[in-house]
């Protein structure tokens, strides 16, 4: 974030951290959501590599375009099942999923460091398959 962006925020009483502090996360809850965001990076980042609308995943795997835009989302309704089986009908192999929970997060900003959370207080790929 930019220097003086953040020097204002925090001058109107916005405080940073990580999105486990903001929300009171344990480690585990922590790297569980971390976990979930890396994949639903990667389902959608496969789903357009192959082309696919979220109305053409939805079918692939029997749900609704607005069920993909959740899990494309980290909707906290998503499970890991899911998420698996979206990145398995888009080609994913094994060690795709691997790679894909292993990205560094949070994401990166264009300093290099992770990006914080604020606070208020006012390639991979075969062809994709039918499930």
């Amino acid at each position: 974030m930019d220097p003086d962006r953040k020097r204002r925020l925090e001058a109107a009483g916005f405080t940073f951290g990580t999105v486990g502090q903001l929300f009171g996360l344990t480690q585990a809850e922590e790297d569980l959501v971390e976990m979930k965001v890396a994949l639903a990076e990667a389902i959608r980042e496969l789903r357009e590599e192959h082309s696919l609308s979220q109305a053409d995943l939805a079918r692939l795997i029997g749900t609704g375009q607005a069920r993909v835009s959740k899990l494309e989302r980290t909707s906290e309704s998503a499970s890991l099942d899911t998420l698996f089986r979206c990145m398995l009908v888009l080609g994913a192999t094994r060690q795709d999923l691997a790679n894909a929970i292993a990205r560094p997060t949070p994401p990166q900003g264009p300093t290099g460091k992770p990006r914080a959370a604020a606070k208020g207080t006012k390639g991979v790929g075969r062809k994709p398959q039918a499930a």
